[in-house]
């Protein structure tokens, strides 16, 4: 008797710790799977400029990452300009079957704030409002999300419609009249002055006439700008190792690209505007990380030493662009 007790005792101890992992199982997935809305959300961070601000903003990329949802809890990260932040919030859906997301930066760096997203047809839009005022930075932003699978592809390039332009770093360098041939004929002749300006410039007979003096050539300083080569189309820094021979007629902005597109193809997000713009641009481009160290191949951390110590002793083309 005592044994058939036991054995039963043993049965509905196993039944009962089966059963357990169930129940959790439920309460951590909810009623719905929502799984289908894990992952990264990529698109465009635009700055929304009050009438008072003075400053000026470019529009970003930023990938929102949803890591999991457990009873309409969220939990995931932002990804903009290099900077991840983690994300805490709640989902909720509306009656026309919207489901809007209100998800919460931590709020230690003055840049955090606040996301509210809604999502309709697998599209996520809405805005982001920081929680304090930034002199350097709109406080609200608009966003519009797709859902976009990283995958790392070493073959991927800039694409050739990319503007090749440094924008952030110009230099002042002396030139020539910018505006010299402007009010030239189709000959070249310069355009006859008009009859007052020729009576005004006719010396009186009384008048001496003084030998025409050669005027020194003025000097006008204008703003140039870092352009790179269409080197930056063909060299794949990736997929095979450089050499001295093949990176000794670029220009410093080409091999800043070049080693740039490497981290680019890993998904790194960039915090430095003139780099990040490069790239943005480029329709393959998900930013997902901003450390990708321990994904980079043995080529690929070869090529970026090769490139890295020949910077150092490269020169730039400038080039003026009548900005």
């Amino acid at each position: 008797m005592k044994n058939i007790l036991l054995a039963a005792f043993c049965i509905i101890t196993l039944i009962s710790c089966k059963s357990e992992p169930k129940e959790i199982a439920e309460n951590l997935i909810g009623k719905e799977d929502y799984t289908l809305y894990y992952g990264l959300w990529s698109g465009d961070f635009e700055p929304v400029f009050a009438e008072t601000d003075t400053i000026s903003e470019e529009n970003k990329k930023i990938t929102i990452k949803i890591n999991r949802i457990i009873n309409n809890e969220v939990e995931g990260q932002s990804i903009v300009s290099g900077n991840m932040r983690t994300l805490k919030g709640k989902m909720q859906k509306t009656a026309d079957g919207s489901i809007i997301f209100t998800l919460d930066e931590p709020g230690t760096n003055r840049y955090d704030g606040r996301y509210t997203l809604t999502l309709t047809d697998l599209v996520m839009e809405g805005s982001f409002v920081a929680f304090k005022n930034n002199p350097d930075v709109t406080r609200e932003k608009k966003l519009k999300l797709k859902q976009k699978q990283f995958i790392y592809n070493p073959s991927l390039m800039i694409e050739d419609e990319i503007e090749l332009v440094d924008w952030d770093n110009p230099q002042m360098q002396v030139m020539d009249d910018p505006l010299e041939g402007e009010g030239e004929d189709e000959e070249g002749d310069s355009i006859a002055a008009t009859e007052e300006t020729v009576a005004e410039n006719i010396p009186a007979e009384t008048d001496t006439v003084t030998a025409d003096v050669e005027e020194e050539p003025e000097e006008y300083v204008a703003q140039v700008y870092r352009m790179a080569s269409d080197q930056v189309y063909k060299i794949n820094a990736s997929l095979t190792r450089l050499n001295e021979a093949q990176l000794k007629n670029l220009t410093k902005l080409d091999m800043e690209i070049i080693r740039n597109s490497i981290f680019a193809r890993h998904g790194y997000s960039f915090k430095k505007n003139s780099i990040r713009r490069f790239f943005e641009y480029n329709s393959w481009y998900v930013p997902v990380s901003n450390n990708v160290d321990k994904e980079l191949t043995a080529v690929e951390k070869a090529n970026i030493a090769l490139l890295t110590r020949m910077e150092q002793y490269a020169e730039d083309h400038y080039d003026y662009f009548g900005r």
